[in-house]
């Protein structure tokens, strides 16, 4: 309720200074802005709730030794991380380790074959890729799934403390989380010493603060693909993983929603790889974007709680969000012109209701950019200058992914073909650099057009300074924090 409350305050705002005079342009900004305001309604949300609750976490039993029967899979395809795969045969319980490998490159495959003999792990390959990842974890289920209770998904760049499974199963033993049917641990990055990671880990302390008191309460689908420990017959109660889609782990709690399960975080950290380069972050960011927007498009979502569907509703505008304010954007500084002149009749402007609605948006907006803060502020181990510098290092990645997101975006829409190779492929190392110079040349170029405008329009910059600013400075932060990456990784190597 408190969610649709904002949205609709917000929207009686922007309805209030773009409705005054009804035309297509008019009608088009109004529009946009319901999406707009959908998102900051929603990210309001995630900032003042928080506050009023305490952690929940679902029951789990006291230590003890589990006879519980798990597998651990390590699904790869061309992205081997040996010290990752080695990793998998030091938990405390005893585990059989599976590797499900669909690498095509022959010496990735040998070296997948030398690790899984060090690491005591059996090592199963297909006759073709179909279905992806979603096809691997559906042949292994068929041969071997009737032999374990549990079995935990790991990723090629997942790394899981040895206590991992013990852990997970604390959760899963008890008689009150019979329903779960996915338990999923918290992710944080084991490349924290990277630059790029430690700006995406200034805030994490802060989410990690929100999903504990919001994750199990409000119906979020938690299945992030990886890291987590999920019931053999729950898999084997929804059909297994859905082949039609590359975003399996969404359809995959989809199903279990329907089916009469729950997935839920549980209080149990496990680590994965943070991308080293703005280049990675972009593919990760634009196939995240195809498979999410793919998936929602094309199926069907009923018999599932309503805020759910909501939670899925947001997180499809959100990939789609870079699309929505390019258009918006250009909407706001090419349809209309005026002069310098035109800004010494701001103090004019100063009285009129509409434009004192448009400061007070503009003022929300902003505050929004910086809804994490006061969360930052109150816990004592984490940075405001760290925070703040995370920030701006997230508006620049937004940027920059802007223009493929975007274009990732429109291909989900418009095709149904399954597609999906890893961020660390030994396939896409090839013309990273070509991608990253493509990229900065988007940006400057969505720069150029935007500043063109300006130029033409100049008295928007009073509404929209907020992202008029990072826009036109962000190519040139690009291109140093690509510099700085690149020369990181480089020295990684060496």
């Amino acid at each position: 309720m408190v969610w649709i409350g904002l949205w609709l305050l917000l929207n009686l705002g922007a309805a209030y200074i773009t409705l005054w005079r009804i035309s297509p342009v008019s009608v088009t900004m109004f529009l946009l802005s319901q999406l707009l305001n959908l998102g900051v309604s929603y990210l309001l949300v995630h900032a003042v709730i928080p506050p009023f609750l305490s952690p929940l976490w679902p029951p789990k039993v006291s230590d003890r030794a589990f006879e519980s029967s798990v597998a651990l899979l390590y699904v790869t395809r061309d992205d081997l991380q040996p010290k990752c795969l080695r990793a998998l045969a030091c938990q405390t319980h005893e585990c059989d380790v599976f590797v499900l490998d669909d690498s095509q490159d022959d010496m990735t495959r040998h070296a997948v074959d030398e690790t899984a003999t060090q690491s005591d792990a059996s090592v199963i390959r297909r006759e073709t890729a179909r279905g992806f990842k979603a096809g691997a974890l559906n042949q292994w289920l068929r041969a071997h799934g009737d032999r374990y209770e549990y079995f935990v998904i790991a990723d090629a760049d997942s790394l899981l403390p040895s206590s991992f499974v013990s852990s997970m199963l604390r959760y899963a033993s008890h008689p009150s989380n019979e329903d779960v049917g996915l338990f999923q641990s918290k992710i944080k990055p084991w490349n924290r010493r990277d630059r790029l990671a430690l700006l995406v880990t200034a805030t994490m302390a802060v989410s990690d603060w929100r999903l504990s008191r919001m994750a199990n309460r409000f119906d979020y689908l938690l299945n992030w693909g990886h890291n987590a420990l999920i019931r053999t017959h729950a898999a084997e109660a929804v059909g297994g993983f859905d082949e039609r889609f590359s975003s399996e782990d969404v359809a995959f709690a989809i199903d279990l929603r329907r089916t009469g399960y729950h997935s839920c975080l549980v209080d149990v950290e496990s680590f994965e790889e943070t991308p080293r380069t703005l280049e990675r972050i972009a593919q990760r960011s634009t196939r995240w974007a195809r498979q999410t927007i793919q998936l929602l498009v094309n199926r069907p979502v009923d018999k599932i709680p309503l805020l759910t569907m909501w939670h899925l509703l947001m997180t499809g505008i959100g990939y789609a969000m870079p699309l929505l304010f390019l258009l918006g954007a250009l909407t706001i500084i090419w349809t209309r012109t005026s002069s310098l002149s035109s800004l010494a009749q701001l103090r004019y402007a100063i009285s009129v209701p509409r434009f004192q609605v448009g400061c007070a948006l503009s003022g929300i907006y902003v505050l929004t950019l910086f809804n994490e803060l006061p969360a930052i502020i109150r816990h004592k181990g984490s940075s405001v200058y760290a925070y703040l510098q995370s920030l701006w290092f997230r508006t620049v990645v937004a940027l920059y992914t802007l223009v493929p997101v975007s274009c990732a975006v429109l291909r989900g829409v418009a095709s149904r073909e399954p597609q999906f190779v890893p961020t660390g492929s030994n396939r896409r190392r090839h013309g990273a650099g070509r991608r990253h110079r493509r990229y900065l040349l988007s940006m400057v170029l969505m720069s150029i057009l935007l500043g063109a405008g300006i130029l033409r329009n100049p008295v928007v910059v009073i509404l929209n300074w907020f992202w008029v600013l990072p826009v036109l400075s962000a190519p040139a932060f690009a291109y140093l924090l690509g510099r700085l990456a690149g020369n990181e990784t480089r020295s990684c190597h060496e």
